[in-house]
């Protein structure tokens, strides 16, 4: 499973991995800024996602984006 959240400016994308979650975060040009492993599997991914947002960005506004258009523009 994977989901992708465009924040003010700047994008995140998460998928499931053996032990959690993947996840990175892209800047407004499409450049990787950061990324990193959650290892929490007991949690959703929506749950992981917004814990993770909040984390290094927060009080930032954040909606849900179609993944393959940010894969897309990540290649």
């Amino acid at each position: 499973m994977e989901v992708a959240y465009k924040l003010s400016n700047r994008y995140f994308y998460i998928q499931n991995c053996e032990d959690g979650y993947d996840f990175t975060f892209y800047n407004s040009t499409w450049q990787e800024i950061d990324g990193g492993q959650l290892d929490n599997p007991e949690i959703s991914i929506t749950e992981a996602a917004i814990e993770l947002i909040t984390e290094y960005f927060p009080n930032c506004h954040f909606e849900a984006i179609d993944c393959d258009y940010l894969l897309r523009m990540i290649e």
